[in-house]
């Protein structure tokens, strides 16, 4: 009964702050219900409420001071007061303690309950004091860790379902994309990637290989005794503070065992929205413009892992309304959106791409969406489908949008047809955001300052920042990604450009004379509003 207690004092406290209408409450009660979740754990996961706001609802329900700022790591001392078991599962985190007092800081105001329960296990009297959830979360998360991945290497012995766990439970609470676990001769290391990066976080003895590999397929359902065969398949994972995440797992047989790359997929369709991405106020201008027009061909390109398909998802969001019917074909699905009507690709029994995608334009649609156009075959499907009616969204791996629209011609689409067809090319690329906890300034040289230079009398301000070594905030100097993008607007003056065959380079020119923006002048644009450092700039968009 505590937890229904929970969630209607809750209700209680945010219908009072006048946060959400009382219906609203209820689905969101209802869907936290289904999923397992508290309403303050659904809460945060889904990003209903922003941090400092619900730091204002705690200060309205009683004047605690605030804990700004904790230090990365906690002396031995405030560890032994509270035993890992009493905080793991809890949105608190011991700060400071002395001979009779603990000081903890929370922020759920719900958790003001366990005052008595504290005090009374612990034999302290005990202090609270709020913080910002998403602080809270990071300094919990680092304190777990150093706690849990020592153990693991000081004992003989671990439960492999155990360390499994704690190993997802990280990668979730860590905002992980990806979960690596790589046997090796000696040794079975774990890396998450965090903002597109690999990072290394433990390396285990070898002798819990088996075990943790075979943990996880009978998790998924995967035949543990085929070891010489790639498998996948797909779970549902909860971290520790109660964060639900669907997972999609992929075994890969290696010299030294089944390599194994868990996805942690991101289901929460209000985290994915256009406002999200990072475009400019011009940009999005025309990326709504284009997809109001009842027929045409968007097409989104980059490299693989460039923020293309949250981009799409982006878009299908905005679209997604009753008198629309919208269809998809992907490989895989993965975001599920209520509404649209998503079909993964099923290659078997004689059943091809573009058999399954004409079979989709049967289907009376009003948007199709295409995850990829990866053959000549696809490609004319697409473009005589955004003729006839239809508004068709998909992707290409390119590295500029120039180039975006030279490959369809490559793949054989008629000049005549693609200059009716197409109506906006998208190129893109995730820069990673510099954490604005612990960035620092930098002045580079004069060489590199004229980079910023693109029309006369510009000028860059002191907001270039780099990256540090890192804090309790971030990895390595850097908290999540943004989108760097260069638009190409199909008017009057290209349609007669693209009419013609081998014009690429006329194309090229058109765009030097307008003084297109391209990719990289985006990016650069980035750097001077401190978004994040030339250094990443350089690593991920091309210096065109």
């Amino acid at each position: 009964m505590h937890e229904k207690s929970e969630n209607e004092k809750l209700v209680m406290l945010l219908l009072a702050q006048e946060i959400f209408s009382e219906n609203t409450l209820m689905k969101m009660v209802s869907e936290a219900l289904r999923r397992s979740q508290t309403l303050f754990q659904y809460c945060i996961q889904r990003g209903e409420c922003d941090p400092k706001k619900w730091l204002e609802i705690c200060l309205n329900q009683q004047a605690l001071s605030i804990e700004e700022e904790s230090a990365s790591t906690c002396s031995q001392k405030i560890i032994e007061a509270m035993p890992v078991s009493l905080f793991k599962t809890k949105f608190l985190l011991p700060i400071s303690v002395s001979e009779d007092t603990l000081n903890i800081a929370i922020c759920n105001p719900i958790d003001l309950i366990l005052k008595k329960t504290l005090s009374q296990k612990i034999n302290k009297s005990i202090v609270f004091m709020w913080k910002r959830y998403d602080h809270l979360i990071n300094a919990h998360n680092h304190l777990i860790n150093s706690i849990e991945y020592t153990l693991w290497k000081e004992k003989e012995t671990a439960q492999a379902q155990e360390i499994i766990q704690h190993i997802i439970s990280d990668g979730i609470q860590r905002r992980a994309s990806d979960i690596h676990i790589e046997p090796y001769e000696k040794s079975l290391r774990i890396r998450f990637r965090i903002d597109g990066i690999l990072h290394e976080i433990i390396r285990l003895e070898k002798k819990y290989t088996e075990n943790i590999i075979n943990c996880v397929k009978v998790m998924t359902k995967l035949d543990i005794t085929i070891t010489r065969v790639p498998q996948d398949g797909r779970f549902t994972a909860k971290s520790f503070l109660g964060f639900v995440k669907d997972c999609r797992i992929s075994s890969y047989p290696t010299q030294h065992g089944e390599k194994i790359v868990i996805r942690l997929l991101e289901e929460s369709t209000k985290k994915i929205n256009i406002d999200a991405l990072g475009l400019s106020h011009h940009n999005k201008k025309i990326m709504l413009d284009s997809i109001k027009k009842p027929q045409g061909l968007i097409i989104l390109t980059g490299p693989t892992g460039s923020g293309k398909t949250i981009t799409l998802y982006s878009l299908l969001n905005l679209l997604n309304r009753p008198e629309k019917n919208i269809v998809s074909l992907e490989d895989p699905i993965e975001v599920q959106i209520e509404g649209i009507n998503q079909t993964p690709i099923v290659t078997q029994n004689g059943v091809t791409f573009s058999t399954m995608l004409r079979a989709l334009l049967r289907q009376d649609p009003d948007v199709v969406m295409i995850g990829e156009i990866r053959d000549s075959e696809t490609a004319e499907i697409a473009v005589r489908a955004a003729q006839t009616g239809h508004l068709v969204l998909s992707t290409l791996h390119t590295n500029t949008a120039l180039e975006a629209i030279s490959r369809l011609q490559l793949m054989g689409v008629a000049p005549y047809h693609l200059s009716l067809s197409l109506s906006l090319v998208v190129a893109q690329r995730l820069v990673r955001r510099l954490c604005h906890y612990c960035a620092i300034p930098y002045l580079p040289s004069q060489s590199v300052l004229q980079k910023f230079v693109f029309k006369k009398n510009d000028r860059v301000d002191k907001s270039i920042k780099q990256a540090s070594k890192g804090c309790a905030h971030c990895a390595e100097g850097y908290q999540g990604r943004v989108g760097v993008f260069e638009l190409i607007v199909i008017n009057e003056a290209i349609k007669r450009l693209l009419f013609h065959e081998n014009n690429f380079e006329q194309l090229f020119k058109y765009y030097q004379k307008n003084k297109h923006q391209t990719l990289w002048q985006a990016a650069l644009i980035k750097v001077k509003q401190g978004v994040t450092s030339l250094d990443e700039v350089y690593r991920v968009v091309p210096e065109v």
